[in-house]
């Protein structure tokens, strides 16, 4: 529901101001005056819609790519926290079972705790504390036989790819456009929607028209680029799904692993 109001509010807020303004210059202004300035309002409008279409695809393209990099950041930890498990499966029942429960409630944590204090640019001390119990896991083992310790080596090596995923990850939460750039692309936008104002068009609907168009795809541009900003806000943020479906296919793992045999039981 936030988004739809959001959209009203810049793209229907923006139109209206535009048309408002137009309205105001065509009661304001004369026909005679606008048409004396209508050859140097075409020269200027040139100048800066080439330059405000340049900075406003730049900044479409940055933030979008931004928003990409923390999704496939998101998938990757979820990939890695993955492999580790498979992983995990040939280790013996002593260091096995133990890590896989360690990353089945970092999986959790991150999926049920972490996920929506991103939003906030926080991280959630529970998945902290699950993750670095992973790493006390890990520094804790001691392979003996070449197969433990390919089985180890690929582990760790898995968990620092998953390490610097979080951190990505967090710190995309904490990124996006600072105020100037904001600053720069509504002043921009009002800079070159206002320049309309000054063409000659003696029906006055024709260049309202005209007007409320140019206005609502700088707006729909500024809209795009307010929605994706921060990638883990929102309605459209990247959702954790991927985590979702490995924290969903590792309990299904272990529910299916035959249960540690107990000392003294009968075979």
């Amino acid at each position: 529901m936030f988004i739809f109001l959001l959209a009203i509010g810049i793209i229907g807020g923006g139109m209206a101001a535009s048309l408002l303004g137009i309205f105001l210059v065509r009661r304001l202004v004369s026909l005679h005056f606008l048409e004396e300035h209508t050859p140097v309002a075409s020269a200027f409008i040139q100048i800066v819609g080439t330059l405000y279409a340049v900075l406003i695809a730049f900044s479409v393209v940055t933030t979008w790519d931004h928003y990409q990099k923390a999704r496939d950041v998101a998938d990757r930890e979820a990939n890695c926290l993955n492999d580790i498990f498979r992983f995990s499966q040939g280790m013996a029942a002593a260091e096995r079972d133990p890590l896989q429960l360690a990353l089945i409630a970092y999986g959790k944590t991150v999926v049920e705790d972490e996920w929506d204090r991103m939003a906030r640019g926080q991280e959630s001390q529970r998945s902290m504390d699950a993750y670095q119990r992973i790493w006390d896991l890990e520094s804790q083992m001691s392979p003996s036989t070449d197969r433990d310790r390919a089985l180890y080596n690929k582990s760790l090596d898995r968990l620092q790819d998953m390490s610097d995923a979080r951190r990505e990850r967090v710190i995309f939460s904490r990124g996006g456009l600072g105020a100037i750039m904001w600053f720069t692309l509504i002043a921009g936008g009002a800079l070159t929607i206002g320049f309309s104002f000054f063409f000659t068009v003696r029906q006055a609907h024709k260049q309202m028209l005209m007007t409320g168009i140019l206005a609502g795809t700088v707006c729909l541009n500024l809209f795009t680029i307010a929605v994706i900003n921060r990638p883990f806000r929102g309605e459209a943020r990247v959702m954790p799904d991927a985590m979702r479906f490995v924290v969903a296919h590792m309990e299904g793992t272990l529910s299916r692993q035959p249960a540690p045999a107990v000392a003294g039981s009968k075979p």
